[in-house]
């Protein structure tokens, strides 16, 4: 790739990555002022989309993440997978801008803290969720 094609190309990679931190910036400050009992109906209801539209993942291998920042909490749709005999794992994130992995989780197992101050299963081998 010629120069300039190379240069136009970093240019525009980099305006779309700033584009997507102002986005993000601003859904998460929208996301942080969200009144309390807005937050909760909208988390019941995106929680229960997911347990009725994926009614055949609830006996895998699951793999949600841990509330960071007022994220809707996937702890009651990971409830039901595991009274359906499914498996729920969480990320862990070791080192900065690396791939995350996977540990299997259920409530009660010990956690340790990772990269971005979030909770993730101390103890147990990576795993690979199916959904």
């Amino acid at each position: 790739m010629p120069w300039s094609e190379r240069a136009q190309a970093d240019q525009e990679r980099a305006e779309i990555l700033s584009d997507r931190r102002a986005r993000r910036a601003e859904l998460l400050a929208r996301r942080m002022t969200l009144p309390q009992d807005e937050h909760r109906r909208l988390g019941a209801a995106v929680v229960g989309g997911l347990i009725s539209a994926f009614p055949a993942i609830r006996s895998e291998r699951v793999g949600i993440y841990w509330p960071h920042r007022r994220e809707i909490s996937p702890f009651s749709f990971a409830s039901r997978v595991l009274a359906e005999g499914g498996e729920i794992s969480l990320p862990l994130v070791l080192v900065r801008r690396r791939p995350m992995q996977f540990r299997t989780w259920k409530p009660g197992d010990p956690l340790s803290v990772g990269v971005y101050g979030i909770p993730f299963p101390r103890d147990g081998a990576a795993v690979r969720p199916a959904a």
